[in-house]
């Protein structure tokens, strides 16, 4: 067994992708090989290549050298380029196989790629061993895509009495639903009880998110305590609405929290075999129940649409799916969505407020909404303490040689 690795999984998708275009490369240098044909055998008669090669092992090679020598950087780069929407990118690197040449690219971006290109000489049917390679990838990634959907379906069908964690008592068969104990709630060091209600849960939740983003923080001056509290403000509609009333008492059901791609232990064969890092799963509203955030767009990288088409691939391949499971997933609009992803990282609040709910206003209406709420003299003085607490803690850490600027 080993660790399911994100990385890997977008390298041979990366490849995969960009592989198909090699045909737009075999004219870079302009030179035409041929591996196969009829050859003609020492008695003079022309017999077909099903029997003899028509190079040898040696002339394969060579033919191989000069096929990837053909291959021009600055039309490698031109490629790249043209399938990441005309950024500009250098050359960082070069591997090669016995089949294939790999040129690592960097964008100016930062973003990485390999664009990957089937060595011609080498391959009987470049085109078709590509095509089949790329379908048993997309095959691979949909059956753990359908089995994670599956195994998360079993969380968000069982139900419990309460919201929290769940604990031994007596019986070790029939475990109690004791204090919520979750990531934030260690780092802040605060004890939080089991709840009975799902709305109570919900404010606890963003009380906890509001003490995280205004607790004291070096370097960080009025006017970014004033855009946390804006933020803050401008959410708190969308927890307070994130449970409807009549789901108030439950369905209460298990959730693991952290199921990021190293958490997820699979086989050769991409099949899912365990779940690791449970100490915080909990209890919680059935409608805060999610995918893990790397496949519903909150990672923020360019592979999120990626993962959010092949998760939804799995729900429509899913027998038996509960219908408003198979609803609230499909939909990467949906504020559950949203709010589950903040109540597991705090930090993303803003960033979640800037790319899903701010960017349907217009900017300047988002400025007077931002100088109304502090035209409150209330809020706008809790800003300036906020940020005076700052500037303090900051003089505090240097004095105390614990002060690391900020990157």
């Amino acid at each position: 067994m080993s660790s399911f690795r994100l990385l890997v999984g977008l390298r041979c998708w990366i490849d995969a992708v960009v592989s198909r275009l090699w045909r737009c490369l075999l004219s870079l240098g302009g030179a035409s090989y041929t591996t196969h044909g009829p050859v003609t055998t020492i008695t003079g008669d022309t017999t077909s290549n099903d029997e003899y090669l028509a190079l040898t092992d040696d002339e394969v090679a060579k033919a191989s050298d000069n096929f990837v020598e053909s291959l021009l950087p600055e039309k490698i780069k031109a490629l790249a380029s043209r399938y990441n929407g005309g950024r500009s990118c250098d050359i960082t690197g070069q591997a090669r196989g016995s089949y294939n040449v790999c040129f690592f690219v960097k964008f100016d971006n930062d973003e990485e790629w390999v664009v990957r290109i089937p060595i011609e000489p080498a391959l009987y049917k470049p085109w078709e061993t590509l095509l089949s390679e790329v379908t048993t990838i997309d095959t691979m990634r949909t059956t753990f895509f359908r089995q994670l959907v599956g195994y998360l379906a079993e969380l968000w069908s069982l139900e419990l009495p309460a919201i929290g964690s769940l604990m031994l008592c007596g019986n070790a068969s029939q475990p109690i639903v004791g204090g919520l104990l979750t990531q934030y709630s260690n780092d802040a060091c605060r004890d939080m009880p089991s709840f009975a209600s799902s709305k109570a849960f919900v404010e606890s939740q963003f009380d906890l998110i509001s003490r995280y983003l205004l607790a004291p923080r070096h370097d960080h001056p009025e006017d970014e305590v004033r855009y946390d509290i804006f933020c803050l403000s401008s959410m708190k509609p969308y927890f307070s609405s994130v449970i409807k009333p009549e789901f108030d008492s439950g369905p209460f059901v298990l959730s693991h929290p952290d199921l990021r791609p190293s958490n997820i232990i699979v086989n050769e064969e991409m099949g899912i075999v365990g779940f690791i890092d449970w100490q915080f799963a909990s209890v919680v509203p059935r409608q805060l129940c999610t995918p893990p955030s790397w496949v519903t767009g909150h990672t923020w990288t360019n592979y999120d649409k990626l993962f959010l088409s092949s998760f939804s691939v799995g729900l429509a391949l899913g027998d038996k799916l509960p219908e408003q499971l198979n609803r609230e997933w499909r939909d990467p609009s949906s504020t559950s969505l949203h709010v589950a992803h903040i109540i597991r990282r705090p930090a993303d609040l803003n960033r979640v407020f800037q790319n899903y709910f701010a960017r349907e206003q217009d900017a300047r209406e988002l400025e007077e909404a931002e100088s109304k709420l502090f035209q409150d003299p209330r809020v706008a003085s809790e800003a300036q303490q906020i940020a005076e607490r700052n500037a303090r803690y900051t003089e505090y850490l240097k004095s105390q040689g614990r002060y690391t600027k900020v990157a």
